[in-house]
């Protein structure tokens, strides 16, 4: 009977979880079997097949529940009657009332017992005395358990003069209730459900309706109203509502009145905002159905509320990847809004479809739609809603890569929320424009603005806002190459983002772990979680993420060693798509840009440029790449052989750069063309904060590469061994590769006998790996003054 949705978690814990020592323990009936079977991966799976008891083990525990032998006639009706089902058994023998079962019983007692298990509790439920069922009942309306005081309450309100401590005590000796620190609950769901069914529609509906009032005369008006009374006044008169509905007109009497229905709509709505402003998205969008569905008696909701419920869940749908329900309620509420030719609701509906066209892949559709939304606001002079449909805009923009155009309308969003004081649009449009910065490779600024955002956000206590700045803000960290800090908050904010089933804000994050995990040098860690991230992208649909997703794992599986599998997914954006998830249009403009970037950039990796070839004249095109460019550009151009062309890029200007994979490829570039400079160069390298131990290895070689050309044996050897120092311990072969490259050309030009054995393990390395590093060959013979043909 699970929810698909549960079935999915199990398999998902499996495979975030897999490097943990963990047990997952689930029962379930066979028919289970038919629709799912865990997913394969790095665990194991045992199914066990529980079979009823034998006759030997009832009759065990046949005694030890009476408490004394039982008649042969007795234990035979009763084990045959429970086929074997302990619980079937347990309940049979609580219907005979213990010793009444023993040896004394009558087997023609046992014979009249019901069939069903649902029919013993009703049994047992039928032989309560009167007041213990009236308090049985109200405690199956209340729900599964609550506090004893209400109980209380609810009795004196309902029976005066009822001794509720005695009845509920009665309960508890009878294994129906439990009570545990003042709070009471059902010794199991059935039980609770039995005894809500022994209750007439027409007085549940009464019970629940006089809860409501209650709780919202004695409870609602409290200072500070407790936080849990919204959601049990949405329940109590929701269900209220709905079963005099189900009753029919004549139910409309002084009990139900026709404004009930606004009255539970109102709480309902604020019980789904509160749902959606603490990221329940689930929860808000049953809600809003729900609201949608309370029409009073006569199953009406006024055209331009429905409207807005719609509006409402639709925005929510969309935002959980529900595209086809966010589709649906938008059809709906553009029915709706044409009858009351209203065009703020209009813009409103628009904003909507904007950022689901985004979803959909739709970019230019989606702008246009944005824009006729804004347009739409600009000339009936709602500001706030300009501002957020520009805001949306900017949004659908950047994830195009359209970077000037997405600044720009952001920036003019802020300006609109600023103009009326709207603090959640001035703080959503600063997250926008920190996003932009960050894309753009100006983290300073993102850092500013994502700052101006978490602190408004929090003012406001918009824990939505909060995770999304925060998550960004772990994304600038790791661009700052603060890393520890960026993996710190990163756990934190993925773990939010799973507890809210958030799935796009959990790719991210576990993209974003990946990415540390890279360079940090656990590689094949990084290879799992870059495919789970890639594989939770292509589940919803999302083009932007796959291909940010694909460029991480790409990169991952080529240092990894799965060298051609990991090109293959770099080069061919199409071919990244898992099976199953074709036609749901993940491509887009602009998707692939990170695949194409990181192709070039672990092409230099391998030393094969070759690869990078027709990116090149991209990335020179490209704005905002800052260092990261410079160094794509001119090792490229090194690993071609041309001191000349990769100058320009990586001679150093004076301006003492602080970012290592900068200043490591500097000191490659200063080895080749003999400056003198690469061992001082490998040296800052050390010292700088973020560099990772690719960085600091590469500037070893460099110093170890210089240092044999000068003549300086012992300074080069050393040089190598603390690049190898750093490697050894990360699962990059790739790297390990081309220190042992590097390696073997230190021994050959210090005459190190060893010399010619390291040259074939260098040698090996690369044909193991297929890679043929012609790149890294051609700068260690630039360190020689010569290059290799």
């Amino acid at each position: 009977w699970a929810d698909d949705a549960v079935l999915t978690l199990v398999d998902d814990i499996f495979a975030t979880v897999h490097h943990r020592s963990i047990v997952v323990v689930a029962t379930a009936r066979p028919a289970v079997l038919d629709r799912w079977s865990p997913r394969p991966g790095r665990h194991n799976t045992l199914v066990l097949h529980l079979d009823p008891l034998g006759r030997q083990a009832a009759a065990d525990l046949l005694e030890v529940l009476v408490g004394e032998p039982v008649a042969d006639q007795v234990a035979d009706a009763l084990l045959e009657r429970s086929g074997g089902n302990p619980f079937f058994l347990e309940e049979l023998v609580s219907l005979l009332d213990g010793a009444g079962a023993g040896a004394a019983a009558d087997g023609d007692r046992v014979a009249a017992l019901p069939d069903t298990l649902r029919g013993l509790v009703a049994a047992r439920l039928d032989d309560l005395d009167p007041v213990a069922r009236a308090v049985l009942q109200n405690a199956s309306v209340i729900g599964q358990q609550g506090p004893v005081a209400g109980l209380r309450e609810m009795g004196h309100q309902l029976q005066r003069g009822v001794d509720v401590d005695s009845a509920l005590a009665q309960l508890v000796a009878d294994e129906i209730m439990e009570v545990e620190d003042n709070v009471w609950s059902f010794r199991s769901d059935l039980i609770r459900e039995v005894a809500y069914q022994t209750i007439t529609k027409a007085d549940r509906a009464k019970l629940h309706l006089g809860i409501a009032r209650y709780l919202e005369e004695a409870v609602a008006t409290r200072k500070p109203r407790p936080v849990w009374v919204v959601d049990q006044l949405a329940h109590h008169y929701g269900c209220a509502v709905t079963l005099a509905g189900e009753l029919g007109p004549g139910s409309t009497t002084e009990t139900f009145p026709p404004g009930l229905a606004d009255v539970a709509r109102r709480w309902v709505v604020e019980a789904a905002r509160r749902a959606a402003r603490d990221q329940a998205l689930p929860t808000a969008i049953r809600l809003y159905g729900q609201a949608l569905g309370l029409g009073g008696v006569d199953g009406a909701v006024p055209d331009d509320e429905a409207a807005r419920l719609h509006l409402a869940r639709a925005a929510l749908s969309a935002e959980s990847w529900d595209l086809g329900g966010a589709r649906a309620d938008l059809e709906a509420a553009h029915a709706l809004i044409q009858r009351l030719d209203d065009p703020i609701l209009g813009a409103r509906l628009l904003v909507i479809r904007g950022g689901l066209e985004q979803k959909e892949g739709e970019v230019d559709q989606a702008v246009a739609t944005l824009t006729e939304a804004a347009e739409c606001y600009r000339a009936h002079g709602d500001a706030a809603g300009l501002g957020e449909a520009l805001r949306q805009r900017g949004f659908v923009e950047l994830f195009a890569g359209r970077m000037g155009e997405a600044e720009a309308s952001a920036g003019e969003a802020l300006a609109a929320f600023e103009q009326v004081g709207d603090r959640s649009g001035q703080a959503w449009a600063l997250q926008n424009l920190a996003w932009i910065a960050f894309v753009t490779g100006r983290a300073d600024l993102a850092d500013e603005r994502v700052h101006a955002a978490v602190e408004i956000f929090s003012d406001l206590i918009d824990s939505r806002g909060l995770a999304w700045s925060l998550g960004l803000l772990s994304w600038v960290r790791f661009q700052q190459r603060r890393v520890s800090e960026a993996e710190a908050l990163g756990e934190q904010v993925l773990h939010e983002a799973r507890s809210r089933n958030d799935p796009w804000a959990t790719a991210m994050m576990t993209m974003l772990s990946s990415a540390i995990r890279l360079w940090t040098g656990r590689t094949q860690e990084a290879v799992e979680l870059a495919d789970e991230a890639r594989r939770s992208f292509a589940a919803i649909g999302d083009a932007y993420g796959l291909g940010q997703a694909n460029a991480v794992l790409g990169r991952a599986m080529v240092m990894a060693g799965r060298v051609e599998e990991g090109f293959d997914l770099l080069e061919d954006q199409a071919a990244s798509v898992p099976s199953g998830a074709a036609g749901t249009g993940l491509r887009w403009p602009g998707s692939d840009q990170a695949t194409r970037a990181t192709r070039a950039a672990t092409a230099i990796q391998v030393g094969e440029p070759q690869r990078a070839a027709e990116v090149v004249g991209e990335i020179e095109e490209a704005t905002g790449f800052g260092d990261d460019s410079r160094v794509v550009l001119g090792l490229l151009r090194l690993q071609a052989g041309d001191l000349p062309e990769a100058a320009p890029f990586l001679a150093e200007r004076g301006d003492d750069p602080a970012n290592p994979n900068l200043v490591s490829s500097q000191a490659l570039y200063a080895a080749a063309a003999g400056t003198g400079a690469a061992g001082a160069l490998a040296d800052r390298v050390r010292g700088l904060a973020g560099a990772t131990y690719l960085d600091r290895a590469l500037a070893e070689v460099a110093a170890g590469l210089e240092a044999a050309q000068a003549g300086h044996a012992d300074d080069a050897r050393q040089r190598v061994a603390s690049a190898r120092s750093l490697v050894a311990p990360t699962g990059d072969v790739v790297a390990r590769a081309v220190v042992e490259l590097a390696g073997a050309e230190v021994a050959e030009r210090t005459g190190d006998p060893d010399a010619p054995h390291q040259r074939v393990e260098a040698d090996r390395r690369f044909a193991n790996l297929g890679i043929d590093p012609a790149g890294w060959v051609r700068i260690m013979g630039l360190t020689a003054g010569a290059v290799p043909a």
